[in-house]
């Protein structure tokens, strides 16, 4: 995937995050990481997790944004879910894995453990975006069609045969554009909508 492409789309959700301001804790540096997740992938938690990011904010200024590919991240101690082992996949408790169980907190703690024992980084906060909040965005965009934004991205490379990273950005498209458009507002809107109604989780860990 493009990292351009993936930097403007976190300025994006930094802009949507900005929205709850009220939900942070004003302090001179804290770090947010943001995850994406497939709840298809189905499980008692939120679901697997596929895209990760990390946003270092100093103040009300973005210092630093960076991608970050889950697959190969593990936890340091812990194992993965005894039905994952089951099934013949790694004793190894991978950061897709790690909002399996019921208790959202206990698993957004098991993923701030495996960022801090991969990467430099230390998240203060964790904010969990699911596809149906992206349906949302899209939909506050004035590019909702019906259909799902796991649809969309599935029909682009199926059915297209478009590239993964032209199928996001098509995505990603209709948010810049909306973004920077008097639909910021609308956007902001879903964002708080969305949090209130459980497709976007916010943790302070």
């Amino acid at each position: 995937m493009n990292i351009k492409r993936i930097l403007i789309a976190l300025l994006i959700i930094v802009i949507l995050i900005g929205a709850a301001g009220f939900y942070f804790i004003k302090t001179s540096h804290y770090e947010v990481l943001v995850l994406g997740s497939d709840t298809t992938e189905k499980r008692p938690g939120i679901g697997g997790i596929d895209m990760a990011f990390m946003v270092v904010i100093g103040g009300d200024n973005i210092l630093k944004m960076k991608a970050i590919y889950p697959g190969g991240m593990t936890h340091p101690t812990k194992k993965a879910p005894q039905y994952l082992i089951n099934q013949g996949a790694s004793s190894k408790l991978y950061l897709h894995d790690s909002f399996w169980d019921e208790d959202l907190n206990e698993d957004a703690k098991i993923a701030n453990e495996i960022i801090k024992a991969n990467t430099k980084f230390d998240p203060d906060y964790i904010v969990v975006f699911t596809p149906l909040s992206i349906d949302a965005f899209l939909n506050a965009a004035g590019t909702y069609n019906g259909t799902s934004c796991l649809e969309l991205l599935r029909e682009d490379q199926n059915g297209r045969g478009i590239s993964r990273e032209g199928a996001v950005k098509n995505i990603m498209d209709s948010l810049m554009q909306a973004a920077f458009s008097p639909r910021i507002f609308n956007l902001m809107a879903s964002f708080m909508s969305s949090y209130y109604t459980g497709n976007i989780y916010i943790f302070e860990v």
